[in-house]
């Protein structure tokens, strides 16, 4: 993964994403990010969430996985479950 200026993906994703890579002892540079923005979901009057997908491939393999990402989303987690369970592979 090269760092990019993401819209949804926020730095401490970023790095929770890097982590959950090594913990698995994975190259960050073999995987590959691309977000989606959706159009903001509205609050309230005037306030919109930034919402959309982050998907994950895995360099290596061309598997990939799609995630929601955005605020009030946990996709790091999603992703590191996923990583456990050899859906990259």
């Amino acid at each position: 993964m090269t760092n990019q200026n993401f819209k949804i993906i926020h730095a401490s994703e970023q790095e929770d994403f890097r982590m959950a890579v090594s913990r698995f002892g994975l190259d960050p540079h073999d995987f590959k990010l691309e977000e989606s923005s959706d159009e903001g979901q509205p609050l309230a009057e005037g306030l919109f969430a930034i919402i959309g997908t982050v998907t994950v491939e895995y360099r290596p393999s061309h598997r990939t996985r799609t995630y929601t990402a955005g605020h009030g989303t946990a996709w790091t987690v999603a992703f590191e479950s996923d990583l456990r369970a050899g859906k990259f592979e």
